[in-house]
């Protein structure tokens, strides 16, 4: 799952063949309080019980018993709730988490190898592991997202620095081969 406290501006998608569920929670989970947006994760129960949420006619007394029980069932990690080992050793996430505080941070991949005492090999290899992308792509990535976001109430050579570009010209190029449109457009939509 991906937590995003109130008031942080995101957006929602899924990929083929998958479904979204975007739930709002009246507090925030003691686990995850001191997290602005993060990957966190979700137990099977919780996640059986989201499903649930969204059935039609569900009472309110129900709906606030199912509640408390998600909220028990999220986690700052896969490992820690479930036991079960995420795809790579976690070095990737600690970068993604990092990262997403900061899309215009400049840290290399060495830089954050030597900071978590790995191998860049090592650090390359769980970013593709965790997210099947490289960590250049997965930062691009991350970086595009986030300057979407931003165009909503930003100029564009603002948002283009804001998250992480030298030129305006590299950003726009990025975005438009990532997303389709201009930037320009995006924000005029």
């Amino acid at each position: 799952m991906f937590w995003a406290r109130r008031g942080v501006a995101h957006e929602v998608a899924a990929g083929e063949g998958q479904t979204v569920y975007r739930v709002g929670l009246r507090e925030e989970p003691a686990v995850l309080r001191d997290l602005r947006v993060a990957a966190a994760s979700i137990d099977p129960e919780a996640a059986t019980l989201l499903r649930a949420l969204g059935a039609p006619g569900i009472p309110p007394a129900r709906a606030l018993k199912i509640r408390d029980r998600v909220l028990a069932g999220l986690g700052a990690s896969a490992r820690e709730l479930t036991g079960i080992p995420l795809i790579g050793s976690g070095y990737a996430m600690r970068v993604a988490r990092a990262l997403t505080h900061d899309p215009a941070d400049p840290t290399s991949l060495e830089e954050w190898a030597g900071r978590l005492h790995v191998s860049v090999k090592t650090l390359q290899r769980d970013f593709e592991k965790e997210f099947g992308l490289s960590y250049s792509q997965w930062r691009t990535r991350l970086r595009l997202l986030a300057s979407r976001v931003l165009l909503e109430t930003t100029p564009v050579t603002e948002v283009a620095h804001r998250v992480g570009y030298a030129s305006t010209s590299a950003f726009i190029v990025a975005f438009t081969r990532e997303f389709g449109i201009t930037p320009g457009r995006q924000r005029a939509s």
